[in-house]
């Protein structure tokens, strides 16, 4: 039982290692969201950071549409974020057989 244990602590701190590692590299990512029509495009980081907006011209004099345009794109590239860290993140506790929607306290 002891043994176990020190185990589950093992693999537990090759785990947090490991959620570090993976944080640094969704950091470091850039998407590029775009609007339906691709008329607008916002580029974001890994920590929901906007880096760059393009707007195509055709939509800048209507107020209504750029907003929209500009939210689209802002809510593709958010989750293009969420979805590549959700992937990255299952990937880090695919090693631990915890049970399904285990959290840890790290």
């Amino acid at each position: 039982m002891i043994g176990d244990m020190a185990e589950l602590m093992q693999q537990a701190r090759k785990m947090k290692k490991e959620m570090k590692r993976m944080k640094k590299e969704i950091a470091k990512l850039q998407v590029v969201g775009e609007s339906e029509s691709g008329l607008a495009k916002i580029t974001m980081s890994g920590k929901n950071r906007v880096k760059d907006v393009e707007i195509d011209s055709a939509i800048i004099s209507d107020k209504k549409l750029l907003e929209k345009h500009i939210t689209e794109a802002v809510n593709d590239a958010s989750q293009k974020i969420q979805q590549i860290t959700d992937s990255k993140m299952a990937q880090v506790g695919a090693g631990l057989n915890l049970p399904q929607g285990a959290d840890l306290p790290f």
